[in-house]
């Protein structure tokens, strides 16, 4: 085993925390950075991954879809809870992070041999995309009051980063978020939603003409987060398309709310 240091990173890249760990290769030590780094995204922009004087990794921005719990080994398992736990008993900023407590929940539960792992992004977004065929979508989750990118097909970068944390306004997924609600923008070019906003220019430049942001609504009411399918063309849903957008939002409030239930066990064997 060789020794790791993770830091985490501010949104101008200056360490705000660290973590030391052991693991068996780079590979398994850039898995667990990836994990942790997911876990806190609550709480840093970015994170470096050092092996003594040799930096391993260097990711900013949005966390990339981490590697799936199911595919760890028990032991590597034990080893990420540990650090977790860790970093919530730390002095760091991570110690109040609202999603490194739910994953660190979750993972006991999973050692516990008590609930298979939560839903992760990919899964939501293969489901989202199986049950719809676009090419163009988003999937947002809330966090306090905005909502936070956790997966898009379709886009480049520049749509990721844009969009990367929502609060209200400015665009159509700001919007269903504010009022709770599913919108539809046949034409963003003729909508009074990206009228002066430089969210129309960033769809523009990635070939959106329509879109539709449908609220993960909750039994509880609260938005658990949000996904918007986009078009290249000007677009006017029929009901039936909106009702079976709005399904597949409560499917995934239902998966995100309870993992051992029917809507959670789909969902993971979409492909």
């Amino acid at each position: 085993m060789a020794a790791y240091r993770l830091y985490f990173l501010d949104s101008k890249n200056a360490i705000q925390a660290r973590q030391d760990f052991a693991a068996a290769d780079d590979g398994e030590a850039q898995t667990v950075g990836a994990l942790l780094w997911q876990a806190c995204a609550d709480c840093y922009d970015g994170y470096e991954l050092w092996q003594l004087t040799r930096r391993i990794a260097c990711e900013t921005g949005i966390p990339a879809v981490a590697p799936s719990l199911e595919r760890l080994g028990p032991d590597l398992k034990t080893r990420l809870l540990a650090l977790q736990e860790s970093l919530l008993g730390s002095r760091w900023r991570a110690a109040e992070s609202v999603t490194l407590r739910v994953a660190t929940e979750s993972l006991r539960r999973i050692l516990n041999g008590s609930a298979p792992a939560g839903i992760g992004h990919q899964d939501m977004v293969r489901y989202i995309v199986g049950k719809t065929g676009t090419k163009m979508m988003s999937l947002q989750l809330t966090e306090g009051l905005r909502l936070m990118l956790r997966g898009s097909r379709g886009f480049s970068r520049v749509f990721d980063e844009f969009f990367a944390v929502v609060v209200t306004g400015h665009c159509a997924c700001g919007v269903a978020f504010e009022n709770a609600r599913q919108i539809v923008v046949p034409a963003i070019d003729a909508s009074p939603i990206f009228a002066g906003q430089e969210s129309l220019g960033v769809l523009r430049g990635q070939g959106v003409a329509s879109c539709v942001s449908t609220p993960l609504l909750g039994s509880n009411g609260r938005i658990a987060g949000m996904f918007s399918i986009h078009r290249d063309r000007v677009w006017s849903p029929l009901e039936g398309e909106l009702a079976q957008l709005r399904h597949i939002a409560k499917d995934i409030a239902a998966a995100l709310a309870d993992p051992l239930g029917t809507e959670a066990q789909l969902i993971r064997t979409v492909e």
